[in-house]
C-alpha cells in the first residue's frame, strides 16, 4: 500500500380521402339503363346532411412544438481548466497529470481508476467508509473526532467517496482519464467533502485561478520570470526583499529559496497583459471567451487564499480517484476545519466562504502535489 503522506498533516387532411362520389351516366343515348329508375331523383343527393370535411383535423389541439424527452438533462460538463502551455520550460500541469497517470497504470494492484479496481483497498475498508447522507456537526469537535469521521477505517479512503465516484462516473476511460475529467472530478471531490460537513455552497472551477496557480509554480521552480519581474523589495511594509517570499523571486544565486513555508511564488502575477495573453490564447483556452468568460478582461490577480503543498511525500502512484481526497483529509486531520482545510470546507470563521477554485499539479522528485487557489 502506498504511503500518501509522511505526516497526516450534465394532416394531412386526408382530403377526406377526397373521393368525390361523381354519379356516372351510362350509355350514349341518354337513356338510363336502370330498370327501376327513381321517379323523383334527388338532383343533388346529400347522403350526409352535415358532412365533416375533416373528421380529425388536429387530434392534438395544442401539441408541444418542441418536446423535451429529458425534462431534467444533465448540466454541461465544464471544459478543461488545467493549462497545457508554458513559457518557462517547466513541464505543464497537463504533462504532469499525464506523467502521473502513466505511473499509476504501472501499479499491478491498480487495474483502473474505478474504486473496485484499486485492489489494495479491501472490500471491508470500502464498506466501513460509506456515508448515510447525514452531515457531521463540527461544533466543538476535536481534530481527532473530525478525522475519525472523514476517514473512519483507513487513511486512503474518505467517507462516501466510492459511492460518489460511481454516482458521477467521472472517467469515460477509467484506465486513462483525461486532464479535463480529472479537473472535474476534483471539483466533485471538494463539493462531496463539503456535503459531509453540511456546507451546501458549491465550489466551481475558475480558469484564472488555474493560471495563477500555474504561474506560482513557474515562479517557484524556475528562474524564467525573474529577469522581467525581479525583486520588487515590496515585502515587509515596502522595503524588504521579496526573495523567497510570496511574490518571489524564489531563486538567489542559482539556488532555490523559500522562506514562506513552501508558498514562495504564491503571490506572483505577470502584470504585462502580453505575458498573460500568451497563456490565454494557448490550449486549452485558445482565447475562447464564450467557453471561458472569466478570462475576458482578466487584468488583476483574483486569488484570495492559497492552500499549497503536498502533505509530505504523496506517492505518484496514488490513484486520481482518491488522490485529492487523501490530501484534504490530511489537512483536516492535522489542522481541523481551519488552516489549509479552511478554504476547502468553508467552515473557518475567520475566512469568507470560497466559491471558486483552481490548482496546479507539480512533480518534484518523489514528491507531487497541488498548489490550490480559491476566490
Amino acid at each position: 500500500m502506498p504511503n500518501p503522506f509522511e505526516e497526516p498533516i450534465p394532416d394531412d387532411i386526408r382530403e377526406q380521402d377526397i373521393y368525390e362520389d361523381e354519379s356516372e351516366t351510362w350509355g350514349s343515348s341518354g337513356i338510363n339503363p336502370d330498370p327501376d329508375p327513381d321517379p323523383d331523383p334527388d338532383p343533388d343527393p346529400d347522403p350526409d346532411p352535415d358532412p365533416d370535411p375533416d373528421p380529425d383535423p388536429d387530434p392534438d389541439p395544442d401539441p408541444d412544438p418542441d418536446p423535451d424527452p429529458d425534462p431534467d438533462p444533465d448540466p454541461p460538463v465544464p471544459p478543461q481548466t488545467t493549462p497545457d502551455f508554458t513559457l518557462a520550460g517547466y513541464p505543464t500541469s497537463k504533462q504532469h497529470i499525464d506523467q502521473l497517470t502513466s505511473v499509476q497504470n504501472a501499479v499491478p494492484s491498480v487495474l483502473s481508476q474505478n474504486p473496485d479496481d484499486i485492489t489494495w483497498v479491501t472490500e471491508s475498508i470500502w464498506d466501513a467508509s460509506t456515508w448515510n447522507g447525514i452531515p457531521f456537526d463540527t461544533t466543538n469537535k476535536t481534530k481527532e473526532e473530525l478525522c475519525a469521521f472523514i476517514r473512519p477505517s483507513n487513511p486512503y479512503v474518505i467517507r462516501g467517496i466510492r459511492e460518489k465516484y460511481y454516482e458521477v462516473n467521472p472517467f469515460a476511460d477509467p484506465v486513462n482519464p483525461t486532464a479535463q475529467e480529472i479537473d472535474n472530478w476534483n471539483i466533485e471531490v471538494i463539493n462531496h467533502i463539503r456535503d459531509l460537513f453540511g456546507v451546501t455552497t458549491r465550489i466551481v472551477p475558475d480558469a484564472r485561478l488555474y493560471l495563477e496557480a500555474r504561474w506560482a509554480e513557474e515562479r517557484k521552480w524556475t528562474q524564467f520570470w525573474d529577469a522581467k519581474y525581479p525583486d520588487s523589495f515590496s515585502c515587509g511594509g515596502g522595503s524588504i526583499s521579496c526573495i523567497g517570499k510570496s511574490p518571489g523571486p524564489c531563486w538567489s544565486g542559482g539556488t532555490r529559496v523559500d522562506t514562506a513555508g513552501g508558498h514562495c511564488g504564491d503571490g506572483f502575477f505577470p502584470t504585462d497583459v502580453a505575458d498573460r495573453m500568451q497563456y490565454i490564447n494557448a490550449p486549452p483556452y485558445n482565447g475562447d471567451f464564450v467557453k471561458y468568460p472569466e478570462l475576458e478582461n482578466y487584468n488583476f490577480r483574483v486569488s484570495q487564499s492559497v492552500a499549497g503543498g503536498s502533505l509530505g511525500n504523496v506517492d505518484h502512484d496514488l490513484p486520481w480517484t482518491i488522490r485529492l481526497s487523501v490530501q484534504i483529509a490530511g489537512y483536516i486531520c492535522g489542522e481541523g476545519v481551519t488552516g489549509h482545510a479552511g478554504s476547502f470546507l468553508g467552515l473557518d470563521p475567520d475566512k469568507p466562504l470560497r466559491t471558486r477554485y483552481g490548482s496546479s499539479l507539480y512533480v518534484s522528485g518523489n514528491r507531487s502535489g497541488w498548489r490550490h487557489k480559491f476566490a
